[in-house]
């Protein structure tokens, strides 16, 4: 097991333990379908399968809002490479601890102010490639458009200068049509 990966199931832990008083949930019975979809959530991401673990966090956060759920969800949401998913969970973890628990700090405030601004970095990187790609694409465009208006012009012009030819009487390869003569013709021996 990778050690961010112990590392992150051992996060989940011990907030579910730390969470336990904080639920939003007021229905015995509906805190305790939360901490099934919890516990339900947290054995299917070790199992790796972070969509349906995503799911069953999702599922728990209708119910009660915790910080231990928002982290589940958070950390499937980075396992699904969901960058601005994940962030946006985070954030909302750790504003909900802070808000639940003001006078201590979450146990690993450190990781996920880390991850907070890994992500933050990897969504400015990536937006930064889009805009990037964006203005290459309208460069692209720009220069495309100028080769077919400089063909056009030309184009425009070429006509030009054959209705002009055609009215002065010039054939076509530019030689004056005065004092030549009219090309040969196959003569057929019935005429």
């Amino acid at each position: 097991m990778a050690p961010m990966h112990r590392t992150v199931s051992k996060i989940i832990a011990v907030l579910l333990i730390l969470g336990t008083t904080n639920a939003w949930a007021s229905d015995p019975e509906e805190l305790a379908l939360a901490q099934k979809l919890f516990h339900k959530g947290r054995s299917l991401y070790q199992a790796g399968k972070f969509v349906d673990a995503a799911e069953k966090f999702r599922a728990a956060l209708r119910i009660a809002t915790r910080p231990s759920i928002l982290l589940g969800l958070a950390q499937c949401y980075r396992q699904l490479n969901k960058t601005e998913e994940a962030l946006k969970a985070y954030r909302q973890y750790d504003q909900l601890w802070a808000k639940l628990n003001p006078d201590r700090s979450s146990p690993y405030a450190k990781e996920v102010k880390s991850l907070i601004a890994s992500l933050s970095q990897t969504i400015k990187e990536k937006e930064a490639r889009e805009l990037q790609i964006k203005e290459e694409a309208r460069q692209k465009a720009l220069a495309e458009e100028k080769r077919n208006a400089k063909a056009k012009r030309a184009a425009e012009e070429k006509r030009v200068a054959e209705e002009k030819r055609q009215a002065s009487g010039t054939p076509s390869n530019g030689k004056e049509a005065a004092g030549t003569a009219p090309p040969i013709q196959n003569v057929d021996a019935d005429e």
